[in-house]
C-alpha cells in the first residue's frame, strides 16, 4: 500500500477556494446588498424572506455583479452537524 505524504505545494481544498471566491464577490458588492447576496449564495429562498419590490430592487443591483437572485442558486444545503470537543489541560499546575 502506497502512502502519500503531505507536501508544501499541496493544492488548496475546494472549499477554501470556493470560500475565497465568495468573499471576493461579496467584498465588491455594496454593503446594503451584501446580506442578500450572502443569503442567496448560501441557498436561501429569497422570495420567502423579502417582499417582491425589495427582491427585484436588489436583483437589479446584484445583476451588475453577476448574480441573478431571481433564480435559485445551485447549491445544496447540508444539515449542520455540531461535534463538541472537550479540552483538558495538558499540564497540571
Amino acid at each position: 500500500m502506497k502512502r502519500f505524504s503531505k507536501s508544501s505545494h499541496q493544492k488548496p481544498r475546494f472549499s477554501a477556494v470556493l470560500f475565497a471566491a465568495m468573499t471576493d464577490i461579496l467584498d465588491s458588492i455594496p454593503t446594503r446588498y451584501r446580506m442578500t447576496a450572502a443569503a442567496w449564495l448560501a441557498g436561501e429562498d429569497l422570495r420567502t424572506i423579502m417582499s417582491n419590490g425589495t427582491l427585484y430592487r436588489h436583483a437589479k443591483i446584484l445583476r451588475e455583479y453577476g448574480l441573478d437572485i431571481t433564480e435559485p442558486c445551485n447549491v445544496t444545503k447540508f444539515p449542520t452537524k455540531v461535534h463538541v470537543v472537550e479540552l483538558k489541560p495538558v499540564f497540571s499546575s
